[in-house]
C-alpha cells in the first residue's frame, strides 16, 4: 500500500509511521511536512530505518505540491493541524485551505481515500447531567469554544461535506487528549515532567478540576490502523479514546508520585477565560464496528512516558533551545 501522511514528522506522525512500518514492512510511505516548530527530523531516521520512505518538505496550503503527491498515493492521512492560536491566521488556513486542497485533489477520481484526523475539542464542553458528564457521540452537534477548536471544526465539516456532495472517500477521527514519547516539550504532560525534573513549579489553572479523556499515543495510532484497514468506513466519524477520564490535578499528582517529587511543586494559577471544564467522548462506535479498543493502562503508559523523557533529555533540551 502507498500512503501519503501529511504532517508525519509531528508527534502522532512519528508513532504512526513507526507502527505501520513495523506491522507492514512492505508499505511505501511519503511524509509531507512543513516542519513547524513542533516537528523535528532528527528522530525520523531511527524510526524509518531502511523502509520505503520518502520525505517531502511542503505546506498543505500549497495545492501545486499536494496534487502530484495525492496522485501517487492510495490513502492519505491528514495529521496537519494546529490548535495553537496564531494572530496571522496560519492555524485557520492550515485547517481550512489545507483540507480543501486535499479534498479537491482526491475528489477528481474518488479512488483515493482520506483519513482526516480531527480532535474532540470540536464538541466543546460536556454537559453535566445528574452529576455525570454527557459522553459525546459522533452524531452530537459541534460547539467549539476557542478559535483553534472552531477552525478544527470547520475542517472536520468541510471534509464531511465532500463525502455528502461528491462521495469523496473520507473518514473523520475525533481524538481525545494524547500523550507519550516525542510529544513536544511544551505540551501539558511533557512540560510537567520536565518541570518536575528541574525542581520547578507546575502551574495548574484554577483548582485543576478540568476533566479530560486521555489516550496513550500507541493506542491512538493502532486505532488509525483499524480505520485504515476497516470496511465500510467511508463517510463515517469515529471518536478515538481510552475511556480514561482524569482531571488535570489527578494527572499532575500521578506524575509527581511516579517521579518521587513533592506535591508542593504544584502552583495553582488563575484560570483563563473560556477554559473547557470537561470533555468526554463515547468510543463504543469504533469498538462495535471495527473491533478496536485501547489496551494501555494509564498509569503504566505514564511511567513509560516519564522514563522516556528522563532518558532522552537531549532531544527536548535541543527543541527548547531552538525555540527560545
Amino acid at each position: 500500500m502507498k500512503l501519503l501522511i501529511i504532517g508525519g514528522s509531528g508527534f502522532i506522525g512519528k508513532h504512526l509511521i513507526k507502527y505501520l512500518f513495523k506491522k507492514y514492512p512492505g508499505y511505501e510511505i511519503v511524509n509531507m511536512d512543513k516542519l513547524s516548530y513542533q516537528h523535528d527530523m532528527d528522530s525520523m531516521e531511527e524510526i524509518v530505518g531502511d523502509h520505503k520512505y520518502k520525505f517531502v518538505e511542503g505546506d498543505i496550503r500549497d495545492s501545486k505540491i499536494i496534487q502530484p503527491l495525492v496522485n501517487d498515493a492510495e490513502v492519505i492521512i491528514n495529521l496537519a493541524t494546529s490548535l495553537r492560536f496564531d494572530s496571522d491566521g496560519s492555524f485557520l488556513t492550515t485547517d481550512i485551505v489545507g483540507t480543501f486542497n486535499l479534498l479537491e485533489a482526491i475528489r477528481k477520481d474518488k479512488i483515493r481515500k482520506l483519513i482526516h484526523v480531527s480532535d474532540y475539542v470540536v464538541y466543546g464542553d460536556s454537559v453535566i447531567e445528574k452529576d455525570a458528564a454527557k459522553l459525546f457521540t459522533e452524531t452530537d452537534s459541534l460547539n467549539p469554544m476557542t478559535p483553534g477548536a472552531a477552525s478544527k471544526s470547520g475542517s472536520d465539516r468541510l471534509a464531511y461535506s465532500y463525502y455528502l456532495t461528491y462521495e469523496t472517500p473520507v473518514t473523520i477521527l475525533r481524538c481525545a487528549n494524547n500523550f507519550g514519547p516525542y510529544q513536544y516539550p511544551t505540551k501539558l504532560i511533557p512540560f510537567f515532567i520536565i518541570q518536575a525534573l528541574e525542581g520547578k513549579k507546575l502551574p495548574i489553572h484554577g483548582e485543576g478540576k478540568h476533566m479530560r479523556d486521555w489516550i496513550y499515543v500507541e493506542d491512538q495510532v493502532e486505532a488509525i490502523d483499524y480505520v485504515l484497514h476497516g470496511k465500510n468506513t467511508n463517510g463515517q466519524v469515529y471518536n478515538i479514546g481510552a475511556s480514561c477520564e482524569k482531571s488535570v490535578l489527578e494527572v499532575t499528582e500521578l506524575i509527581l508520585t511516579i517521579m518521587d517529587r513533592s506535591k508542593d511543586l504544584i502552583d495553582f494559577v488563575k484560570e483563563p477565560v473560556g477554559h473547557t471544564q470537561r470533555r468526554s467522548i463515547d468510543v463504543s462506535k469504533i469498538r462495535t464496528e471495527l473491533g478496536w479498543q485501547a489496551k494501555w493502562n494509564f498509569n503504566e503508559a505514564m511511567e513509560q512516558t516519564i522514563d522516556w523523557y528522563i532518558k532522552n533529555h537531549r532531544w527536548w533540551e535541543k527543541l527548547l533551545g531552538e525555540n527560545k
